[in-house]
């Protein structure tokens, strides 16, 4: 992935958490996750939580990067940061969270890479810049001014529909 301006703003699926972390990294102005799968979005949020009030070590732990214990205890941390329908939805299934997520993502075909202390630290400090869209990415992009979108990180999402959209949002380069 190629270094951001600071001033980009990006638009992100949600389909890869190591994605997000990886945009964060390097800091841009704002990164909006959008997704049709509510699981992916419940899963990004919970990410950006984490970054947002936990450790380094800690956050590889309830990511299930490393082993532990007491991802419970970190989840308990970190769901104060949540919307309530999205901690309702890791609540309802508590079993994601005992597994680790990152072992298991839903619809992810691997399992993300451990973000280095460095990268953990840059994308905590960018977590805040990161928006994740709750609703369908067609009413999202509708809202979206023209031009206003740097780079497109969509991963698998299924853009059928959204072309034109996309095509209106994305500023062009040298433009």
């Amino acid at each position: 992935m190629d270094s951001l301006p600071r001033d980009a703003v990006v638009l992100a699926s949600a389909d890869e958490p190591g994605r997000l972390l990886r945009l964060l990294a390097q800091r841009p102005r704002q990164i909006l996750v959008v997704d049709r799968r509510p699981t992916r979005l419940h899963l990004a949020r919970l990410v950006l939580a984490s970054l947002m009030a936990l450790g380094h070590a800690e956050f590889l732990e309830l990511m299930g990067m490393r082993p532990s214990k007491r991802r419970r205890a970190l989840y308990a941390r970190v769901r104060w940061l949540l919307p309530r329908e999205t901690d309702d939805a890791w609540l309802a299934d508590l079993s994601w969270i005992d597994r680790g997520l990152a072992r298991e993502v839903p619809g992810q075909r691997t399992r993300p890479p451990e973000p280095t202390a460095a990268a953990f630290e840059a994308a905590k400090e960018a977590a805040a810049s990161a928006e994740v869209v709750g609703e369908p990415p067609e009413v999202a992009l509708r809202r979206l001014p023209d031009a206003c979108v740097d780079l497109l990180s969509l991963g698998t999402l299924d853009v059928a529909g959204l072309e034109s959209e996309l095509a209106r949002v994305t500023r062009r380069r040298g433009a």
